[in-house]
């Protein structure tokens, strides 16, 4: 499996995150490609390991454009996007990987080991992305769906559908898939760029599907992204692209 990680001023995590990838891969073929978002100062990666690369691009291409310059260096058929600060459990390539081998047209995602939306969550009147919640609603994803299976076709659960569950943090797709689809490279700063990934897999026949026994851990640190002001400028921007995109006709070829 390939591993593809965006990273910007990610210094402080980066070599627990390669620690953890190394330890979860055991022994199946992996490679890691670390793309350096023009860090202010350039990301250094302490591990020796030959089978991890680090690419860095001088202009910031936000999460992205990031993932799609390391797509272009893999070389292995199913890969994985990892956020700079997402630990893998040990488990998680025996976990995800026999997956793809039997269903190639698989998204797989893991949850977060605590406070994971997907799992229970609330929302209060507000809007959530394009959708108006117009009273208090309690959603449990996995609970009423058997584990997504009956989550699609339009399903939709309080203000949420099925490409609302895959998250930037974690996401295992075939390397062909996500080639042919590519993540939407105008979406910056904070949010739905892996929303707007998961939309345009689902269209061409993926399947969501959870890894529950696989659990990753989120590592605490200072805020990356920005004021709160900024990160909801930026969502509010990204909101108006992701309502174009879903609205977009049918092309075929990504974005």
């Amino acid at each position: 499996m390939s591993v593809v990680i965006p990273a910007r001023d990610s210094q402080d995590t980066i070599d627990e995150v390669l620690t953890a990838i190394i330890d979860a891969a055991g022994t199946y073929p992996w490679e890691c490609v670390v793309v350096d978002d023009a860090s202010d100062i350039p990301l250094r990666v302490e591990n020796p390991d030959p089978r991890i690369t680090v690419v860095r691009s001088d202009t910031q291409l936000f999460c992205g454009g990031a993932r799609n310059l390391g797509l272009q260096h893999v070389r292995h058929d199913t890969v994985l996007f990892c956020d700079s600060d997402t630990l893998l459990p040990s488990n998680f390539f025996a976990a995800h990987l026999p997956l793809h081998h039997v269903a190639p047209n698989l998204i797989t995602v893991s949850m977060r080991d605590t406070d994971d939306d997907r799992v229970h969550t609330t929302f209060t009147p507000d809007w959530l992305g394009l959708t108006r919640v117009d009273e208090p609603v309690t959603v449990r994803t996995l609970a009423e769906t058997d584990n997504w299976r009956d989550f699609g076709f339009g399903t939709r659960l309080g203000p949420i559908g099925i490409q609302y569950v895959v998250w930037g943090h974690n996401i295992c797709v075939s390397t062909e898939m996500a080639r042919a689809v590519g993540f939407p490279p105008d979406y910056v700063g904070w949010g739905l760029e892996d929303n707007a990934f998961a939309a345009q897999c689902l269209a061409r026949g993926c399947f969501v599907r959870p890894v529950l026994e696989s659990p990753v851990h989120h590592i605490p640190h200072p805020p990356r992204s920005g004021s709160d002001a900024q990160q909801e400028r930026e969502l509010m921007a990204n909101l108006v692209r992701f309502d174009r995109d879903l609205n977009a006709p049918a092309t075929g070829v990504g974005w």
